[in-house]
């Protein structure tokens, strides 16, 4: 009994004497410093943490070298916060690396030394660091202590936005919309525009409403110097790249065949749809219009995106748009048939409003024309009923002016925004950004960031925290 009690015994301080040189292990004392370190004791956190740094733990190593940065539980060194760093580093630490990028792209307590932090930002960035992959084509497309080079510059912008850096992606739209380290093309700049302003980026927005007017601006000189080709061709460009001008600006175009370009309303029709879906109200009218000029049965889809515009519209008080609504209704292809519902909008509008282009169709749907079965597709002919029920149309289509023909156009009704972005800005509003852009050296970028309010500068990078 005795000798089973002494064996116990034994095996009980075995025991604890495992656990006290469990508790003293490196990893133990790194774990047991960042729980009381998130608790807010830093003090206490910071000799465990020094003690697993010291053993060679790599995070723990990092971690002392980001306490020295901010001075926590320690006072601040940030010479100091570099030796752990470089030793976190030699194990391959990413975030270590790009710090003690940061630190020489800074000058933190040293003389900044660009060429040094880019080779930081490059061996980070080989290890998967979106930030310092942006880093370091900003350091490449600015020249800023190295030689310039955009063409390299781009390249590791392409990696940044493979991790979804907002920053990134709008660098990149940047160097399309400029051709810096790339070739020039304007929908690849509105299309890594939108990515950035998904990801987050503060100014993409008016970065990509910006390039929409321009490519307008573009193709309207065009327009103006009688070059129909290429100022179609920038439009549909334009259209291409998801700008509303531009879908809008071709749609007017085709819908009458203006400027001796070939009428074309199928493809008007399509082109005021995504004019109208990237939020053009002048957009929404052109689809509206196109869908009833059509010839033949338009789409379902497309009959009733038109309907609901049109009848908000008339129920907003607009007679012409009740004259257009009854005309849907009168008209078999549109799929209402309701020759009953076009004979009251004629009549409301002609005796309540006093619309007179309503009242000469009414009375022709009420003496002639309501009893007939089955109701017409299209206008057989272009007799008065036809006449006055296109007339709505007419004036409609009339209504719909080049974007920047005239002075209508041109006026700020027009709202732009990136469908499902949130983010929209008036015309007026962007052409006021318009004349900073016309520098194609990335400086200029820099200069519109702090232009629109950030405290980006050319030294302070994105994932930057000393600045």
């Amino acid at each position: 009994m005795f000798r089973a009690r002494l064996i116990f015994s034994l095996l009980v301080l075995a025991v604890l004497a495992f656990s006290a040189r469990a508790e003293t292990e490196p990893q133990a004392l790194l774990d047991r410093g960042m729980a009381l370190g998130k608790a807010g004791d830093v003090n206490a956190a910071f000799p465990l943490i020094k003690s697993a740094a010291e053993a060679g733990i790599a995070e723990a190593q990092f971690t002392l070298g980001t306490m020295y940065t901010h001075g926590q539980g320690t006072a601040q060194s940030k010479a100091t916060a570099r030796e752990w760093y470089a030793r976190a580093a030699a194990q391959d630490h990413v975030e270590a690396i790009y710090n003690l990028g940061l630190h020489h792209d800074q000058g933190l307590e040293m003389e900044p030394d660009r060429a040094a932090a880019l080779a930081y930002f490059e061996r980070a960035s080989a290890l998967g660091h979106a930030e310092a992959s942006y880093n370091a084509g900003h350091i490449f497309f600015m020249g800023d202590g190295v030689d310039k080079d955009m063409a390299r510059g781009f390249s590791y912008f392409e990696t940044a936005a493979k991790g979804n850096l907002g920053n990134a992606y709008q660098a990149l739209g940047w160097a399309y919309e400029f051709g810096l380290g790339t070739e020039q093309n304007y929908a690849l700049a509105s299309t890594n525009y939108a990515s950035a302003m998904r990801n987050g980026a503060l100014y993409a927005s008016f970065f990509r409403a910006d390039l929409h007017t321009k490519m307008n601006d573009e193709a309207l000189e065009h327009l103006n110097a009688g070059d129909i080709t290429e100022a179609m061709r920038r439009y549909d460009e334009s259209c291409a790249a998801f700008s509303g001008f531009g879908c809008y600006n071709a749609g007017v175009i085709r819908l009458e065949g203006r400027h001796g370009v070939a009428k074309d309303i199928p493809r008007a029709l399509n082109q005021f749809r995504d004019a109208c879906l990237f939020e053009s109200t002048w957009g929404c009218r052109g689809h509206a219009s196109a869908v009833l000029f059509l010839p033949g049965t338009p789409h379902k889809a497309d009959i009733a995106m038109a309907a609901a515009l049109i009848t908000e519209e008339c129920e907003g008080g607009d007679q012409s748009q009740c004259l257009n609504l009854a005309y849907m209704k009168y008209y078999t292809r549109f799929g209402m048939t309701d020759a009953e519902g076009a004979l009251s909008l004629l009549g409301t509008a002609c005796y309540t409003h006093n619309y007179q282009p309503a009242c000469q169709p009414h009375m022709d749907l009420y003496n002639d024309k309501i009893a007939q079965n089955p109701l017409p597709s299209a206008p057989r002919q272009r007799g008065a009923l036809e006449n006055a029920l296109n007339k709505g149309l007419d004036a409609l289509a009339g209504g719909l002016k080049v974007w920047g023909e005239a002075a209508a156009a041109g006026s700020g009704s027009y709202s732009y925004g990136s469908s499902g972005s949130g983010s929209t800005t008036t015309y007026n509003q962007m052409s006021t950004y318009q004349t900073q852009q016309d520098s194609r050296d990335f400086n200029n970028y820099i200069n519109r960031l702090n232009a629109y309010g950030s405290a980006y500068a050319a030294g302070c990078r994105p994932g930057n925290p000393y600045c």
